[in-house]
Order: C-alpha cells, then sequence, then structure tokens
C-alpha cells in the first residue's frame, strides 16, 4: 500500500515584504557623532587654510626674532598662540600664527623664549585689547558649549572661508611698501586703509 504524502510550501517573504530592522539609538548617536568630528576636522582645516593664506608659508618668530636660538625648520605650521584646548577661541584666526615645526614643538614643550615671542606677534598684529580679551577668555576657562553643534561649526566653517576669500581679494590690491613683508592696501573701493603682512619675504 503506497503512502502519498503531500507537503505544502509557503511562499518566500520578498526583500520588501521582510520586517525592518529598526536603527538603535546608540547607533544612531554614533553616526551623529562622526559627522561632528569630520564637521570640526573641516573646520581646523579651513582655519589652517586662513592662517597660511594670511601669514604665507613662512615662521613668524624667524620674521621678528632672527636673534632667538632656535634651529628652524622648513615645515610650517599653523601654531594657537592660546592653547588649542580652549575650544572657545579654536577656530578664531586671531589666535593663529605660522610657525616652523621646531618652534611650533617648542611652545608645545613650554619654551619661555618661543612663547613669548608668539605672544608678542599676536598683540602686535591683533592689538593689546584683543590680545588681552582672549587671554582672559583663556584664563576663565570656559568651556564652548556650542562645540559639538552642527548648526555652530557650519557658522564658523562658513565664516573660515569667506574669510581666506577676502584675504586673497586684498592680496590682489595691496602694493609693497618695503622688503619686510608689510604691504599697505590701497583700494579705496574695499574700505581699507590698514597695514599688514602680506606672506612674502618671510623666509
Amino acid at each position: 500500500m503506497e503512502l502519498q504524502t503531500s507537503f505544502t510550501m509557503k511562499p518566500s517573504r520578498s526583500i520588501s515584504q521582510m520586517p525592518k530592522l529598526k536603527k538603535s539609538k546608540k547607533s544612531t548617536k554614533s553616526t551623529r557623532l562622526i559627522s561632528i568630528k569630520k564637521l570640526q576636522k573641516r573646520c581646523e582645516e579651513a582655519w589652517k587654510e586662513v592662517i597660511k593664506e594670511r601669514d604665507g608659508d613662512c615662521c613668524k618668530v624667524r620674521q621678528h626674532f632672527p636673534l632667538l636660538e632656535i634651529k628652524h625648520q622648513r615645515i610650517y605650521q599653523a601654531d594657537h598662540c592660546i592653547s588649542r584646548k580652549n575650544k572657545l577661541l579654536f577656530l578664531d584666526s586671531r589666535n593663529g600664527t605660522m610657525v616652523c615645526s621646531a618652534c611650533n614643538q617648542a611652545k608645545g614643550f613650554n619654551n619661555k623664549s618661543i612663547s613669548r615671542a608668539v605672544d608678542e606677534i599676536v598683540e602686535r598684529r591683533e592689538g593689546k585689547l584683543a590680545f588681552e580679551l582672549m587671554v582672559q577668555m583663556d584664563m576663565r576657562k570656559s568651556v564652548n558649549p556650542n562645540w559639538a553643534k552642527r548648526w555652530w561649526l557650519e557658522e564658523q566653517l562658513k565664516g573660515l572661508i569667506n574669510g581666506r576669500e577676502e584675504i586673497i581679494r586684498r592680496r590682489e590690491v595691496c602694493t609693497h611698501t618695503d622688503g619686510t613683508g608689510q604691504t599697505q592696501f590701497i583700494n579705496p573701493s574695499l574700505d581699507i586703509a590698514s597695514s599688514g603682512d602680506c606672506g612674502n619675504d618671510c623666509t
């Protein structure tokens, strides 16, 4: 006697019918943090470009303090006058100065001569009042509440990009007054009547 068995196959679900896996809050938060960190990095790179465009590829310590005893290098970096740990001033172009890698490293190891030289360079360039304000901000050890906020970082990035473009635009209308890198901006349509470093002749 033959036994007949029948099997009913259930139709397989298509990919579109498969239940969707929900993203965990932890995963979403991790992705958001990564994107914020990338934005912070983009802002830092834009800040470096502003400093480089303003100061040129040179060591400002060597230019302004040629008698300081240090073996300068031909690798140039944007240095934070006030520590990079201070996020209130981290992206402030007033707080940046181009120096060589030797000066940057020496400053990082608390070389007082180099640190004071950078302080004096910034004070001369930005003015005593602006410099003292930055020092006071550093002494307060205030935390930047917006450092991890996308809208604030995007505003900073836009401002830095515009600032770099303005520096380039000003350079196009400047004339040299001497051989030290000092320039006089003379285009009246830009409402500019100040002198500053154009970044040339500073090697």
